[in-house]
């Protein structure tokens, strides 16, 4: 289901993205560092979703890799809790 969404809204913001481009044709001058570039609107706009897109791909993926770690930790932890309490629980009751 969530394939079917994510493709769907994958697809709509292309379409808007290709709209943006052939709508706006006037060109800008970029300035970017020692050089300076002359693109459309509409490309300059598609370049910065893109970057923007990979900026937080970067983000997000570090914070997966973060929780990843942090769940694999807890998980080796509570293995360790588990084997604990069965020994104790075999361990017979003394008063």
């Amino acid at each position: 289901m969530y394939k079917i969404i994510f493709f769907i809204i994958s697809m709509l913001l292309s379409i808007s993205l290709v709209g943006i481009v052939v709508l706006n044709n006037a060109h800008i001058l970029l300035n970017i560092y020692f050089q300076q570039v002359e693109v459309t609107i509409g490309m300059a706009i598609v370049l910065s979703v893109i970057v923007g897109s990979i900026v937080s791909f970067i983000f997000i993926g570090s914070l997966i890799l973060f929780y990843r770690g942090k769940y694999v930790k807890l998980k080796k932890e509570n293995e360790v809790v588990k084997k604990e309490v069965q020994n104790l629980r075999k361990i017979p009751m003394q008063e």
